[in-house]
């Protein structure tokens, strides 16, 4: 099930973004407690609120044809709204954004 959710998340953002290029911040999934066997896997929960954010930058950075660059970000948090937690903000300063942005046009 969290592996749709992760799925979903991704097209969400695709649809929200218009475009493809969008990286996902791993979620920290936060095992439940089950005394049982449970037939797919270790059940765990994941913070309740997903976010989706366009990272822009008004200037190519490989095609320089093309007029700005833009990334697609999605994380997930347990509190609705800012502050963006710190251990999250520590690794959107790590995201190779010029590797993996979309680059267009006007």
């Amino acid at each position: 099930m969290i592996n749709r959710i992760l799925t979903d998340a991704k097209e969400d953002a695709k649809k929200s973004c218009e475009f493809n290029e969008i990286y996902l911040i791993e979620p920290v999934q936060r095992p439940i407690e089950y005394a049982g066997r449970y037939p797919f896997g270790d059940p765990a929960l994941l913070p309740p609120i997903s976010c989706i954010a366009e990272l822009w930058y008004c200037f190519p950075v490989r095609n320089m044809e093309k007029d700005f660059s833009s990334l697609g970000l999605i994380w997930f948090q347990g509190d609705y709204a800012f502050p963006i937690d710190e251990e999250i903000l520590g690794i959107i300063k790590q995201i190779p954004f010029s590797k993996i942005c979309g680059e267009f046009s006007y």
